[in-house]
C-alpha cells in the first residue's frame, strides 16, 4: 500500500479544497503535499517563490523546435528527437535528482508516485492514433 493510499483511507478529502498558506516550503509544503495525497484539489498562498529545482534550470540540447522542421520531416524523424530527448533529460535530471523523502513526489524522482516511468503506459510519449495513408503531398503554410 502506497504512502497515499495510507493517507487517503483516513482522511478522504475528495471534492474538497484546502488553502496552503506558507505552502511553497518546509511543514506548509509538506501539508499541501499531504491534502492533495488525501485527494484535496490544493491552493498554496506564500509570500516566497520556491527554489528553483534542477529541472528548472537544466539546458536542453535535444528539444524539438519547429522552426527548424519541415514538411518533409517524418514522425519518425521526430520520435528519433523526442528519444534522444529523453535520454538526455534522464541524464541530466532524473540520474542527479537527490533520493530524499522529500523529492519522492515529483516527476523526475526515479520509481516516485509520479514519475512516468513507473506507469503502466507512459503518455509523455509521442503517439501516432491514426495513419492515413495517401499520395498527397501536404501543403506547404506560406510564412507570415
Amino acid at each position: 500500500m502506497s504512502e497515499a493510499d495510507v493517507i487517503k483511507r483516513y482522511f478522504d478529502l475528495s471534492g474538497k479544497v484546502a488553502v496552503v498558506t506558507g505552502g511553497s516550503r518546509g511543514l506548509g509544503l509538506e501539508m499541501a503535499r499531504a491534502f492533495a495525497w488525501a485527494g484535496a484539489d490544493v491552493v498554496i498562498a506564500s509570500r516566497k517563490m520556491p527554489d528553483l529545482d534542477l529541472w528548472h534550470t537544466e539546458r536542453l540540447k535535444s528539444e524539438f523546435q519547429a522552426d527548424k522542421a519541415s514538411a518533409d520531416t517524418t514522425f519518425e524523424e521526430y520520435l528519433q528527437v523526442e528519444s534522444r530527448l529523453f535520454k538526455e533529460v534522464r541524464r541530466k535530471v532524473v540520474e542527479r535528482v537527490p533520493k530524499t523523502a522529500g523529492y519522492r513526489l515529483y516527476r523526475y524522482f526515479p520509481n516516485g508516485l509520479n514519475n512516468p516511468l513507473s506507469f503502466e503506459h507512459n503518455w509523455n510519449r509521442s503517439y501516432e492514433l491514426i495513419r492515413i495513408r495517401s499520395n498527397r503531398k501536404v501543403p506547404k503554410v506560406p510564412k507570415v
